[in-house]
């Protein structure tokens, strides 16, 4: 059950990194490309970068791919409109997520606070888990055992 623990603290990491440097931003529908190799076609947007943008790429126009669509054949029939979730690193902009105009959600102080509070609830409840299967597992067991001897030596 730690693992599960352990994926809200590496989703919360994940969050904290991206916090000032990430933005959600639409993409307009530009073209798309086959694939070689597999009958793939993906679907490139363009869209321009917020002015908070690191460097160079504040306002600057991006080509971003996201949507695919594979099959025999692969449908070109893509959206028009699609809100990217971006990262900044090294004068890059890197697609984190893509999805439905809204679907998004950026970043923020304090959507951090909030999974801060997530992260720290189900780790209690899990500490208060792992107490509670501990007094199932050999405390109750050795009580009732403890107390069916007695009984049994106490009718003779």
């Amino acid at each position: 059950m730690s693992f599960l623990a352990n994926g809200a603290r590496y989703g919360l990491a994940d969050q904290q990194r991206l916090l000032g440097n990430s933005a959600v931003v639409t993409g307009t529908f530009l073209r798309s490309d086959a694939l070689s190799g597999v009958p793939t076609i993906e679907a490139t947007y363009t869209a321009t970068m917020p002015e908070t943008a690191p460097g160079n790429l504040a306002g600057s126009e991006q080509e971003l791919a996201g949507v695919s669509d594979t099959g025999f054949p692969p449908v070109d029939d893509f959206p028009p409109t699609v809100d990217f979730f971006v990262s900044f690193d090294d004068g890059r902009v890197i697609v984190e997520d893509f999805g439905d105009p809204g679907s998004l959600d950026p970043v923020t102080e304090a959507s951090v606070a909030d999974n801060i509070r997530v992260v720290d609830g189900y780790s209690n409840r899990l500490l208060a888990l792992y107490i509670w299967l501990g007094l199932v597992l050999t405390v109750f067991p050795t009580i009732a055992i403890t107390l069916s001897v007695r009984r049994r030596r106490a009718a003779r």
